[in-house]
């Protein structure tokens, strides 16, 4: 008989498998589209992300060229309609404590919870 820490294990290893595959499917769609396919599948690879996580929410930020403080909305997923979103925010202003890393080239790993 397993343990309980034996079986919340094993179902961490299955959770963390099922996503990985998620992930794996999710990138090979991306190979091989048609430049006018890309948006589609970027939106429907939110949305099952998100479904996955149990995540309301899912936006993509590009900096723009003329300016790397601002960013714009290339990609938004909402599970639930929600207040207006701002096409272009001030990095700085949202994010200070994220810009010098993500200016300098590091990876940013947030988590909530």
């Amino acid at each position: 008989m397993m343990t309980p820490h034996e079986i919340n294990a094993l179902e961490d290893r299955e959770a963390r498998l099922k996503f990985e595959m998620l992930l794996a499917d999710i990138s090979s769609r991306f190979t091989g589209l048609a430049p006018g396919e890309v948006d589609r599948e970027i939106l429907d690879a939110q949305r099952r992300i998100c479904d996955a996580l149990g995540l309301d929410l899912s936006v993509l930020w590009q900096w723009l060229p003329e300016n790397q403080g601002l960013l714009t909305i290339t990609h938004l997923y909402r599970r639930f309609e929600g207040p207006p979103v701002p096409d272009r925010m001030n990095a700085s202003e949202y994010f200070p404590y994220l810009m010098n890393p993500l200016l300098a080239g590091k990876v940013v790993a947030l988590s909530i919870g």
